[in-house]
């Protein structure tokens, strides 16, 4: 999910001073504020479940999502903006918790503020 963000910008050149890509999410390379996006497409999980995702930085939890946007033909939306304080070299992965599974289409989008 991570790497797709990463090189989605025209050239993605820019980035690598910022953020890399590691073994399961991305760390930010200055310290800062940070505005975080988690655009999750999933399958519509057909059993309760208490979250959806959660955004993690180590074993901090920076934020979670309970309950998809929409769901449209059984593929559902769930969505988490936040702004965070971040020292250099946090390292940020996103925890996928419903049952079913994440789509290829999930992003999620890292931007320096300050």
């Amino acid at each position: 999910m991570a790497a797709k963000a990463i090189g989605s910008r025209v050239s993605g050149h820019e980035d690598e001073d910022f953020f890399e890509v590691v073994n399961d999410g991305v760390s930010v390379l200055q310290p800062g504020t940070y505005q975080i996006n988690v655009d999750l497409q999933h399958s519509q999980p057909r059993v309760n479940y208490k979250f959806v995702f959660k955004v993690w930085h180590g074993k901090t939890l920076l934020g979670q999502c309970s309950t998809p946007l929409r769901t449209k033909k059984e593929v559902s939306l769930s969505l988490l903006e936040m702004r965070c304080q971040l020292p250099a070299l946090a390292k940020l992965r996103v925890e996928f918790l419903a049952p079913g599974f994440a789509f290829h289409d999930s992003r999620i989008v890292l931007r320096l503020v300050q």
